[in-house]
């Protein structure tokens, strides 16, 4: 196949050749013909002539005209960005002309952000902050009367975690309440799926359910999957508690798409301990420990970047809190409490529920703390090994 195309392209030059030595030949009065096997004569261009790069450049510059006025934009662009590459220049940037760079400082733009607000706005900001604060510093009763203040301010504030406090002082039905809000708020205002709200809404309801007597609490479970069938998924049997709905009064949660893993899997596993569906349960939990990963009682696990691994330990402690299950939950507790950074110094709030949990449980004892002074007994191991090896 190559040997015939390469022989087909000799054929080609040939003939160009050869048209180009009769033009010569003619223009001296003279023809003369050339044998289909000598050799073609050697073409010179002239000074005025095109050369194949000059041809070249000018087809390139007709295909910039033939480019789309976005393709156009592309193009510069990459010409501005192999520009700003090469130039010292700190912050230069596309934006208009005359304008100046700020210097990145978050501290001094919250600063000037909270001069701007009112009052009644840095009144909230003041009691949020402080409320967070309580929370972490495991003081429910001042953090609840903080968010109660902000709650004063502005009955619409999504403060979600003033649900936390609640449901860990055992206020069940305000606890629900707090989130059933804060969810509706959230899903109507930002488009997506309020998954903490409605799970921890969950956990106060199966939590209420639970303390009640084995026989009652059956009952109770039986009477809210009457309540579902009629009133839909989002009835409840706390009373006082909303239902989640948008500005518009409808559950908006059927159309929206969990995109974090472990949320949709925890929020499968409450919503199915409500509905009474087993196989879920058991499916979810599954999940949910395969996540977490095998413990084979070595010191501590390893470093957990994207909190998967808390998150699913504290979910399942969680549920199994929910439903009574004191030991299960303990042992959750327990390991999830080891996979988390830090406690009252985090800025995410997962971080610090382990520690919350079992402080309010009071479930900090001595007999199972085998992963706590795993370090502690290596660290006696390790200098028993280098005073043998000294000696």
């Amino acid at each position: 196949m190559s040997i015939m195309i390469r022989r087909q392209s000799y054929q080609t030059v040939y003939l160009l050749a050869a048209m180009y030595s009769l033009t010569i030949n003619s223009s001296y009065g003279a023809f003369t013909s050339l044998s289909p096997w000598s050799m073609p004569p050697t073409i010179k261009f002239s000074s005025s002539s095109t050369s194949p790069r000059t041809f070249m450049s000018s087809s390139s510059s007709s295909d910039n005209r033939d480019l789309s006025a976005a393709s156009r934009e592309r193009r510069e662009e990459d010409k501005r960005r192999k520009e700003r590459r090469t130039e010292n220049v700190p912050g230069k940037t596309s934006a208009k002309a005359g304008e100046k760079d700020y210097a990145i400082d978050p501290s001094a733009t919250e600063q000037e952000y909270l001069r701007q607000l009112s009052y009644i706005e840095q009144e909230i900001y003041r009691q949020t902050e402080n409320g967070m604060k309580m929370l972490k510093m495991f003081r429910l009763d001042e953090a609840t009367e903080a968010f109660d203040k902000v709650f004063s301010l502005k009955p619409n504030a999504y403060v979600w975690h003033a649900g936390i406090a609640r449901f860990y002082q055992n206020e069940f039905e305000d606890a629900a309440s707090i989130f059933a809000r804060t969810a509706g708020h959230y899903e109507s205002k930002f488009g997506g799926p309020a998954s903490e709200e409605r799970i921890w809404r969950d956990a106060c309801e199966l939590k209420y359910i639970s303390s009640m007597p084995k026989r009652k609490g059956k009952e109770l479970l039986q009477q809210l999957q009457e309540q579902k069938s009629q009133q839909g998924d989002d009835a409840t049997l706390l009373a006082g508690v909303p239902c989640i709905a948008d500005e518009d009064g409808e559950d908006p949660f059927g159309t929206m798409i969990e995109t974090r893993k472990v949320l949709r899997i925890a929020r499968d596993l409450f919503e199915a301990s409500l509905n009474n569906d087993y196989s879920t349960v058991v499916l979810s939990r599954a999940k949910l420990r395969a996540i977490c990963g095998v413990v084979d009682g070595s010191r501590r696990p390893r470093p957990d970047i994207k909190m998967w691994k808390l998150s699913s330990w504290f979910f399942l402690g969680l549920h199994y809190d929910a439903l009574g299950e004191v030991d299960e939950s303990k042992d959750c507790m327990k390991m999830a409490l080891l996979l988390c950074p830090s406690i009252g110094n985090a800025d995410n709030i997962i971080h610090t529920l382990p520690a919350l949990h079992m402080t309010t449980r009071d479930w900090y004892d001595d007999d199972d703390d085998e992963f706590m002074d795993d370090d502690e007994d290596d660290l006696e191991v390790e200098n028993g090994n280098k005073a043998a090896a000294a000696s």
